[in-house]
């Protein structure tokens, strides 16, 4: 159950995962949660904007950099900007190092690349200072 505040669940932070090729995403989503983590998916940056709005806040987001209605980098300032506290990683399959260094002035924001590995993503989230409950 959610406590409204800091986007933490019973079952560990919240975490919503983005992207639009469902068997990534089914991926992504099942690893954090084998991980402890309560996550939410999204198919699109709309249907992620619906979930972002409905809260309560998310301990964490992850999204893709390419979807079908939008770019993952546009929507990761976005949710930056309307939710200081909220780290948002992007995952993507190409021009990793540049859009690292474009967007390294952020702290809170993060740049993986493809394919995923979930030790990665877990190493991610816990620098940006997301971790499961024990």
């Amino acid at each position: 159950m959610p406590d409204g505040r800091s986007g933490l669940t019973a079952s560990g932070p919240r975490i919503l995962v983005i992207d639009d090729q469902t068997d990534v995403r089914k991926r992504i989503a099942d690893g954090l949660t084998e991980l402890h983590f309560d996550v939410l998916e999204a198919a699109t940056l709309a249907e992620a904007s619906e979930t972002v709005a409905q809260g309560p806040p998310f301990g964490a987001v992850v999204v893709d950099v390419a979807l079908k209605d939008g770019f993952g980098e546009s929507f990761a300032k976005l949710m930056r900007a309307a939710s200081p506290g909220t780290p948002v990683i992007i995952v993507t399959g190409y021009g990793e190092s540049a859009m690292r260094e474009r967007l390294s002035s952020d702290p809170g924001l993060a740049v993986l690349g493809k394919p995923l590995c979930l030790e990665v993503l877990a190493r991610a989230l816990a620098t940006l200072g997301v971790e499961p409950h024990p």
